[in-house]
């Protein structure tokens, strides 16, 4: 299923040595594959991103850094940067959605395979990825592009159940809110708009107007997470985990991802990998390693959204430390087109968690003690993503420097996984100044 792509027209000399260009990631993911994979990645990396985010690092020879929202300088200095090294790329990967539009593009240029622009933009738009859905049969809430409060009203009064407001691209949880009145209708308006206006100079939403927001109908039951691939319309599951959420935070803050077997979940007349098949298909996805959120309702797949990227936050760790599986190594391979193996621990999956840490106030961070979580045997692995001296701002301000870091862990299956949750919350502790 899984075939190496076509000799790359670009390798030209044998004196070239191939490696693979990813495309606008963070520092953790950088050392990660350095460590992995040395030698075998180009990082294309964001000069104001850079700047914002690590001052003082200094540029490594496998970097380009350049400003990642202009296309025609970084092909320039792309271009440069592999003639002088004598390097060819024979595969793109991105994972990170405000650049996946930038890896499109380099991968026409460069003549190599990746979802194409058309593809991104489906899935990045969480509005048109759904109106695509609808035509198509995809099971998937209903949804209304919100041009003003008024819009609001009156998909709430049509639809009459709780909805969820949100901007029309964006990630995770954030500037995320349910609405079950007209009082919590108004308060995530203006929290939205508000919010994209302070973020109008993030990659993220760099393109979105102030009045880029959809509503959808609220889909409740289990949520699960996904990461597949899928070539010649044939998809292999690569991880399912289901969610469980953090109550003290904001609406759909995932606290948990549980490790789950494929024979967890039963569909109706399709199975899962075909319902998968068909969801990406219609948004145009015909090769990819992809992400997908699904509610369960019954036997219905009720898919919130996908896209063609591996699930990133913990997950690349739980499954590294649980199955030994490496994901972002899978995905450079998978991109330059080397015969990859899937992992077939899917099947008969030992429940496994990765549970998240949290920052409790804004402030800077002193020090996060863990050695009482260190000498349970059931954590398998403990991960910080902060030195002291962090600087942390709670959503909706900031959704990102409150996520501390994570513990991989072996849940004890008789017992309540909220009230484990809670012992865990309550033996790491977090000091802000």
């Amino acid at each position: 299923m899984i075939s190496p792509k076509p000799t790359d027209p670009l390798e030209g000399k044998n004196t070239l040595l191939s490696k693979v260009l990813i495309v606008g990631t963070t520092e953790d993911y950088v050392e990660w594959i350095r460590q992995a994979s040395p030698d075998r990645a180009v990082f294309l990396v964001d000069r104001e991103d850079r700047q914002r985010r690590c001052l003082s690092c200094p540029s490594s020879p496998d970097e380009v850094i350049t400003d990642l929202d202009q296309m025609d300088a970084v092909r320039k200095e792309l271009t440069l940067y592999l003639q002088a090294g004598k390097v060819t790329i024979d595969g793109i990967v991105c994972f990170d959605c405000e650049y996946m539009a930038l890896a499109a593009g380099l991968a026409d240029i460069f003549h190599l395979p990746y979802p194409s622009l058309a593809a991104i933009e489906h899935c990045r738009n969480k509005y048109l990825s759904k109106i695509i859905w609808e035509k198509h049969g995809v099971n998937c809430p209903g949804v209304r592009l919100i041009r003003s409060l008024k819009d609001a009203f009156l998909f709430f009064n049509e639809m009459n159940l709780p909805c969820v407001l949100k901007p029309v691209s964006g990630s995770g949880s954030e500037l995320v809110f349910i609405c079950r009145n007209a009082g919590d209708i108004r308060h995530a308006y203006e929290r939205i708009e508000s919010g994209l206006e302070k973020r109008a100079d993030l990659a993220m939403y760099r393109n979105e107007k102030s009045s880029s927001i959809v509503m959808e109908t609220f889909a409740d039951g289990s949520e699960y997470s996904c990461d597949f691939v899928i070539e010649d319309k044939h998809v292999a599951i690569l991880r399912l985990t289901r969610k469980m959420y953090y109550p003290f935070g904001p609406f759909g803050t995932t606290w948990a991802y549980i490790l789950t077997s494929r024979s967890a979940i039963q569909t109706g007349e399709k199975d899962l990998e075909e319902l998968l098949a068909d969801a990406a298909g219609s948004l145009g996805i015909d090769r990819s390693i992809c992400m997908v959120d699904f509610i369960i309702q019954g036997d219905d797949v009720v898919f919130l959204e996908m896209t063609p990227r591996p699930g990133g936050d913990c997950l690349p760790h739980l499954l590294k430390t649980v199955r030994g599986f490496d994901m972002l190594q899978f995905a450079m391979d998978f991109s330059s087109g080397k015969p990859v193996v899937l992992p077939s621990s899917i099947h008969h999956e030992e429940p496994m968690m990765g549970v998240r840490i949290f920052a409790g106030a804004n402030g800077i961070l002193k020090t996060i003690h863990t050695e009482n979580v260190r000498k349970d045997k059931r954590i398998l692995d403990v991960y910080l993503k902060y030195p002291s001296g962090h600087q942390v701002t709670m959503p909706p301000e900031d959704y990102d420097s409150w996520i501390l870091g994570h513990v991989v862990y072996k849940p004890e299956p008789a017992r309540n996984l909220e009230l484990q949750l809670e012992e865990l919350k309550q033996k790491i502790i977090v000091e802000i100044e």
